[in-house]
Parts: structure tokens; sequence; C-alpha cells
């Protein structure tokens, strides 16, 4: 007859063989913590924008309510938009939909403050000057926040990829085009459509195919 197994000493054998291979691992900083330090690279990249590129009547501009409140709605979504990418790469902490709603209202909100505040002249497609150059400087203001913050996300464990990525590229792009409201000095209306807030919806679709790989990433670690 054969003897009785000791499952209690094997149960403690397996356990401390586990033991022996864990290594200390370093804390995942906060979502609150990491949005402070993306905020922190936003504002370093618009300082050295603004030191060397506003545009001549930004003050004058300022004192336009309907400027200034669609500069303050763009800045609204796109800080939104990076706390939202930044929650969304905590499993269970994916964004609201109200949250998501209140996004959707600010750029909106901007784009409606933005019609409004044109002429009737300044609205015509035929007449929107040309502004490549416009839609390269937006794609270079938002380069860096937007690699910053993607690196941010990537740090979590998103479990909805596209939209942690599409977030992150949402924010940094609002952000940049935001920017380019007091460095270019054009006001029409097809103008800022075509060549400021183009790159925002390209950089949106693109950040959300880099979501897809930053998962794949985080799987195969």
């Amino acid at each position: 007859m054969s003897e009785p197994r000791d499952d209690l000493g094997s149960t403690e054998s397996l356990i401390d063989h586990l033991v022996d291979d864990l290594e200390p691992v370093k804390r995942v900083w906060s979502p609150a913590t990491h949005l402070g330090f993306w905020l922190a690279i936003e504002l370093l990249v618009f300082g050295l924008i603004a030191s060397l590129a506003l545009r001549m009547d930004v003050l004058d501009q300022l004192a336009n309510p309907l400027f200034l409140l669609e500069l303050t709605l763009l800045i609204a979504a796109g800080g939104l938009s990076a706390a939202m990418a930044l929650l969304s790469a905590v499993p269970g902490r994916e964004p609201s939909r109200g949250a998501v709603a209140l996004a959707i209202a600010l750029l909106v909100g901007s784009f409606v403050a933005l019609y409004q505040e044109m002429p009737g002249a300044a609205r015509t497609l035929a007449s929107a000057p040309w502004g490549m150059a416009c839609a390269l400087e937006t794609m270079a203001f938002a380069i860096v926040p937007w690699l910053a913050l993607l690196w941010f996300a990537r740090r979590g464990a998103s479990l909805v990829p596209v939209l942690s990525g599409g977030l992150a590229g949402l924010a940094a792009f609002l952000l940049a085009a935001a920017t380019m409201r007091v460095v270019c000095p054009v006001d029409d209306f097809w103008h800022l459509v075509l060549w400021h807030l183009t790159p925002v919806a390209l950089g949106l679709g693109t950040s959300c195919a880099i979501g897809l790989l930053l998962l794949r990433a985080w799987r195969e670690d």
C-alpha cells in the first residue's frame, strides 16, 4: 500500500520555488501623474512656439469673445481627450459615455464658434488660401506631445487599444490646432478646416492604428 502524499509539503515547496524567482518591479504612475507630466510637456512645447512664432494680432484676437471661446473649447477638448486616453489604459477605468459625449460637445462647440466668428466672405471654399505649411506645422507641433502620450498609455494595459490610441492622437492634435490659431494669421474658415483641422483627423486615424500595435506589443511582453 502506497504512502499518502504530503500535499502540504508539495504546496510549500512550490510556493518557495515561485518566490525565489520573483523580482521587485517599479510601481506604475497613476493616470493623474502621467497627465501632469504630459501637460508640462505641452506647456514647454507651446512656450517654445510662442517665443518664436505668435501672430502679430494675437492680443486683438484674444479680445474677440468668439475667438477666445473657440480656443478655450479646443483646449478643453484636447485636455479631456488626454485624460480619457490615460484612464482607458487602466483596465476597468475606461472613460464613460458621458465623458466621451462631453468631448464631442466641446469639439462641436469649437467648430460652431469658429463658423460664427467668420464673415460670409471668409466661408467660400474657392477663396481659401493654400496652407500646406500650416498642415505640416500642425503635425510638427503635435508630434512630441503625441509620442509622449502614447508612451504613457503604453505603460498601462489597455483593453481598448483603438480607443486609447485614438484619444491620444486626438488630444495632441487638437492642442496643436489650438496652438496654430495663435500662430497662423489667416482667419479664413475653409483654410482652417482644410489645413488646421484635417491634420487632426489624420492624427486620430493614425493613432487608432498605432493603438492596436501597442496592445499587440503588450501581449507579447
